[in-house]
């Protein structure tokens, strides 16, 4: 079965929008708006690291430890985007940070004829 440019169109748009729909809300987690500043999303990591902070919530049953330190690592993951003016455009732009594809390329010049 081979398929033509309309469909193969069809299935990059349907795979492009689930990736989408799995994408985490990196703002929601720290509790933040998107338009919030560095030192408001600082904060913000701050005060939930604090709170959901394995050795804080260590007292619990085996599955709200492991809820907590889920959470925890959610919270350090948004922090390192949102905190990364670069991932922060990517993310905020739909890109996944963490894509070598995305990357931001600092020198728009890939090809120099007079480097030999």
């Amino acid at each position: 079965m081979f398929l033509d440019d309309n469909d193969i169109n069809i299935k990059i748009k349907e795979a492009k929008s689930a990736l989408k729909s799995n994408k985490k809300d990196h703002y929601k987690t720290l509790g933040v708006e998107r338009h919030a500043s560095a030192d408001a999303i600082k904060k913000a990591y701050k005060l939930m690291a604090k709170k959901w902070h394995p050795d804080r919530n260590n007292k619990g049953t085996e599955e709200e430890k492991k809820q907590a330190e889920k959470k925890f690592k959610e919270i350090n993951d948004a922090n390192m985007i949102l905190s990364d003016p670069q991932k922060k455009k990517v993310f905020d732009e739909g890109g996944d940070p963490d894509d070598i594809s995305c990357k931001i390329i600092k020198h728009k010049t890939l090809f120099n004829p007079l480097i030999i």
